[in-house]
């Protein structure tokens, strides 16, 4: 009799730890967003042997075969290219991934070509902030304010080119922008986040005919919003 209550007891135990156990590992697996716990969250798919080309991939659950694609579809153009670099940074800020693909193209006379593209994931969710309203509302701000920090921005450049006399006085700040290749700032701009930051990429021309200097070339085309 008393071996029976002391199986017993031990089967009341066993049982014990195999929920305990099974509890521990799906609230475990619910908040771990890796696929593959071989590969960090962002890790280098793909490395020209100049080492000039870097490819991304994610390893997230559920979202990373579409992410990846996308990746692929953006860069593919661009592998067997000469004067091509392509790079990229990723950074988690809480539950936030923000990763951030830069191609640049050498090959044109002037300043490079920039491509920028971004992919902004809520790991809580496990889904992809592919609409940028849905990230801006993540700083409380809108695609309004946004476009007219940087049309503010470019306006005090133009101002600031005319009185050194890199552009002359009489160019208007439409033509200016067109110089320099920008139709509109809203669909012409990629965000990051980074460190909890909001971070604006504009695609332009850094080098416009009309300038008399390359006036752009240490401003780039990064801009922070504060």
């Amino acid at each position: 009799m008393k071996n029976y209550k002391k199986y017993f007891i031990l089967i009341i135990i066993l049982i014990i730890l195999i929920l305990v156990f099974g509890i521990y590992k799906l609230f475990n697996t619910s908040k771990n967003p890796i696929l593959d716990n071989s590969h960090d969250i962002v890790y280098l798919y793909y490395k020209s042997e100049d080492n000039r080309k870097k490819v991304p991939a994610v390893n997230i659950k559920k979202i990373s075969d579409n992410i990846n694609y996308s990746i692929n579809e953006f860069v593919n153009p661009y592998l067997d290219k000469d004067y091509i670099s392509i790079d990229y940074h990723y950074n988690v800020s809480g539950n936030i991934l923000s990763l951030f693909v830069t191609i640049i193209d050498y090959s044109r006379e002037g300043s490079p070509d920039y491509n920028f593209k971004s992919y902004i994931v809520n790991l809580k969710t496990l889904k992809i902030l592919d609409n940028n309203n849905n990230i801006l509302k993540l700083f409380n701000t809108n695609m309004d304010n946004i476009v007219s920090i940087l049309d503010k921005q470019f306006k005090n450049f133009y101002n600031e080119e005319k009185e050194k006399n890199i552009i002359d006085k009489n160019i208007t700040y439409n033509s200016y922008l067109k110089s320099h290749d920008i139709s509109s700032f809203k669909d012409q701009i990629s965000f990051d986040i980074v460190n909890s930051k909001l971070v604006i990429y504009i695609d332009f021309n850094e080098y416009a005919d009309i300038e008399k200097e390359y006036y752009f070339k240490e401003i780039g085309h990064v801009y922070y919003y504060e």
